[in-house]
């Protein structure tokens, strides 16, 4: 698929929010004078409709959701972790409403409000799949999420009902237990369940590239799953000067094995998707990226052995499942065109990817880095 197309299937659809729509939110949150409230900045991701809100004394960011993509259950959930955690690391707290939640909802939309990141965005317009700007950058990067699995240790989990807006580990973990495995995982998946059967799809049979991937990271069940970021990229960060100042954009946070953020991460960075996906330099990537998120990671939390073992198979797995949640978004929006994009290219051809001759040299540089 052409990289314009590409590009265009994963733009914000959803209508801004409105300078009367943040008056109500705001004055659900308690404050008393909402007439002065305004619109600083819409943003331009994906999945949620979210703007920048001037109160007068301060600004806030409001993001708003479907009730139908979303409950207030697993919001909740997560902005729990994220207040608990912005205790000991620089995450940007979620604000309290009226009613004592962190959540508010009206006209079928579900409402949450977090403090204004400090900082520079210094990665504003840059799209996930894209590196950092400099090798510093991505070792920072790499510092910051171990410093984020180091925090999140002890904060208290729950069980997370399956959901379009998360980002986990568990179909990679499953797949070499057998069909009979991935039949339940797709059975407890109803949307992607029946996204399956209208496209005639053999989800099995797609899923048999990565059963060796899944096989090589079985040692990591025995870790203490916690909270993960769940999309720790570069635009999900703020900067002052060479250091991140305040990491945003929980809306993925998801249980998951501590070495999760830094799969992801290095996956997100070090592999150009984009020009791959477009039939484009099957080796394009950055890897120097690469390299320094696992320099800066650690220098701060270093890998046990079966980490080490594990970790290139994690990376080969880490966009998976988000992929498969991205089908169910897709769905439920609806946009053909976007679940067949996420399925086709995000889930099967990325898979495919790796077992390629250019993925297996990928995952043999990350395997010799990590060892070094």
């Amino acid at each position: 698929m052409e990289i314009t197309e590409q590009l265009a299937l994963n733009e914000n659809s959803w209508a801004p929010i409105t300078p009367v729509e943040a008056q109500t939110v705001v004055g659900a949150l308690g404050e008393e004078n909402t007439e002065t409230v305004r619109i600083l900045a819409t943003s331009h991701r994906p999945m949620a409709a979210a703007a920048l809100v001037d109160l007068g004394s301060r600004a806030v960011f409001m993001k708003r959701y479907p009730v139908d993509m979303v409950s207030v259950r697993e919001l909740q959930a997560k902005h729990a972790f994220v207040n608990t955690l912005a205790k000991t690391f620089p995450a940007a707290k979620m604000l309290t409403f009226a009613d004592g939640g962190t959540t508010f909802v009206t006209d079928g939309n579900i409402y949450e409000v977090s403090e204004r990141a400090v900082g520079e965005d210094r990665y504003k317009n840059v799209r996930s799949w894209q590196p950092p700007n400099s090798v510093e950058d991505a070792r920072e990067l790499g510092h910051t999420a171990a410093k984020l699995r180091l925090a999140a240790a002890n904060i208290p989990t729950s069980h997370q009902e399956p959901t379009s807006f998360s980002s986990p580990f568990e179909l990679a973990f499953r797949i070499c237990e057998g069909a009979t495995a991935v039949r339940e995982w797709v059975r407890q998946r109803p949307v992607i369940s029946a996204y399956l059967h209208q496209r005639g799809l053999d989800f099995w049979a797609d899923l048999q590239n990565m059963v060796k991937f899944s096989e090589q990271i079985q040692p990591l069940r025995a870790a203490k799953p916690q909270w993960s970021h769940g999309d720790l990229h570069v635009s999900n960060t703020f900067w002052d000067g060479g250091h991140i100042s305040t990491v945003i954009d929980f809306g993925l946070a998801t249980v998951n094995p501590p070495l999760a953020d830094l799969a992801i991460a290095i996956e997100r960075h070090s592999i150009d998707w984009v020009q791959i996906s477009a039939g484009r330099n099957p080796r394009s990537g950055w890897p120097d990226a690469a390299k320094a998120i696992l320099e800066g990671y650690c220098s701060q939390c270093p890998l046990g052995d079966e980490e080490e073992d594990a970790l290139s198979a994690l990376v080969a797995l880490s966009g998976m499942e988000f992929d498969l949640m991205m089908v169910e978004y897709a769905a439920k929006i609806p946009d053909p065109a976007l679940a067949d994009w996420a399925y086709n290219i995000g889930f099967l051809q990325h898979n495919q990817w790796f077992c390629s001759d250019a993925g297996t040299e990928y995952l043999h540089f990350l395997r010799a880095t990590v060892t070094k």
